[in-house]
């Protein structure tokens, strides 16, 4: 269940964008295949991998430390084959060429496109999905506010030959719009031109959000595959089996490989005219108002500093958009709730990221800030009868409002501290908490 920020919706509801089960299994993989005892490492297959500098998706050149989710499928792909990499770096356009002459034996994100087919071979089983946006930097937040037509007489930058490219000239075509289309070798390319401000806007995968530009729309999208030399068909197959092995046992693993590098920092945002027109109007400060001791999303330390996750919010805020942010403490959720109410805070936090419940209390959430499982505590050996009666306290964000919504056949038995509620249920007082 998310911990998340809440606001009152009909007033401070621009806040919303500004301050907005078992987690890994660590496997030793003691040998990549079975070999025979007359086999040696001269053995191990060599394939030679296309790599492609990309934040999140593949980072690190020759000697280097690696990461990002390309690299990891590699070498997931890896364990299953017993394949031995050898990388060969460069540009996507570079690396294709290199693929299509047998320079290099496999290569990932590779969209299918109309003739490709004929120049390589195509993994039976996509990588990915991509979606490609349209991005602009800070020098044009006009572009952000949903009207198309002011991207006219501007520069966009793709990738020349590439799907993508084929994708931005239909939509261009199908929304009216007159621009000059800029074609570049790669994605450096791309975003050396978008950094020096040679281009106005540029076309890219849901990959680069973490450089610091801001979408203004998708225009399409596609799978992705890993794409094999014809030279290399003997390899073909392996992969094959390899992407069933590894799709088949986690049938979301292409998904969930991309979110665990998929983040977008605060400095790549930019405030739309509403949002710095209300921060104008509150001298650039907002209040926020936290449940003491709810670590770690937030509490206070014994000399009275605010300490716990939400700090990070607070020193983006300030560091990226000269945002300060006062703070005041409440022992109840209930009391904070008042404040807000009353005009006196701006936002709370923490509260359960329920919809619902901010739905009945005419608020508005932010993104969740953290994650966690609830739990319910009861003596014996049977939950569901100790459901009966409950035991809270307004210290917690599960207060008795919560909970009676949530449990709505359940006795709420309200204490001022989450010992009593233990005590209680330790007495058979309650049946749970």
């Amino acid at each position: 269940m998310g911990k998340t920020i809440v606001m009152r919706s009909k007033t401070n509801s621009i806040l919303n964008r500004i301050v907005s089960a078992v987690l890994c299994l660590m496997v030793l993989v003691l040998s990549f295949r079975p070999l025979s005892a007359d086999e040696g490492e001269d053995e191990q297959k060599v394939v030679r991998i296309g790599y492609v500098s990309a934040e999140n998706y593949e980072e690190g050149g020759e000697g280097e430390y690696k990461r990002g989710f390309g690299y990891e499928y590699l070498q997931k792909i890896s364990y299953i084959t017993g394949w031995r990499y050898e990388y060969v770096y460069g540009s996507f356009a570079d690396c294709y060429e290199k693929l299509k002459n047998g320079e290099i034996d496999l290569f990932g994100n590779v969209s299918y496109k109309e003739g490709r087919e004929n120049e390589v071979f195509f993994s039976n089983y996509p990588q990915g999905k991509d979606t490609y946006w349209l991005y602009t930097g800070d020098k044009h937040p006009e572009l952000l506010e949903g009207d198309l037509s002011k991207i006219n007489g501007l520069k966009i930058g793709v990738t020349k030959n590439s799907y993508q490219e084929g994708l931005l000239n239909q939509w261009l075509a199908e929304k009216n719009l007159s621009v000059t289309v800029i074609g570049c070798g790669g994605f450096e390319e791309l975003m050396g031109k978008a950094d020096s401000g040679e281009l106005d806007c540029f076309v890219a995968p849901d990959l680069s959000t973490s450089y610091g530009y801001n979408i203004i729309c998708g225009i399409g999208f596609s799978d992705y595959y890993f794409a094999v030399s014809r030279t290399r068909p003997d390899i073909l197959e392996e992969l094959n089996a390899a992407l069933f092995e590894i799709q088949n046992a986690d049938i979301d693993f292409n998904s969930k490989i991309v979110s665990k590098y998929s983040y977008k920092m605060a400095s790549g945002l930019i405030m739309n005219e509403e949002e710095k027109k209300w921060l104008e109007a509150h001298d650039y400060t907002i209040r926020l108002g936290f449940l003491n001791n709810y670590f770690p999303v937030v509490g206070t330390d014994e000399d009275g500093n605010i300490k716990g996750v939400v700090t990070t919010i607070i020193d983006s805020l300030k560091q990226n958009y000269n945002v300060n942010v006062d703070v005041k403490s409440y022992d109840h959720l209930d009391t904070m709730r008042m404040a807000m109410d009353n005009g006196e805070i701006d936002i709370i936090v923490p509260v359960i990221g329920d919809y619902y419940l901010a739905e009945q209390g005419d608020y508005v959430l932010t993104d969740a800030i953290l994650n966690s499982t609830p739990v319910i505590v009861y003596k014996g050996d049977d939950a569901n009868s100790s459901l009966s009666s409950i035991a809270v306290t307004n210290s917690m964000i599960f207060t008795s409002r919560i909970v009676s919504v949530l449990f709505p056949d359940s006795k709420i038995i309200e204490y001022e501290t989450k010992d009593q509620c233990y005590e209680a249920v330790k007495s058979g007082e309650a049946g749970c908490t």
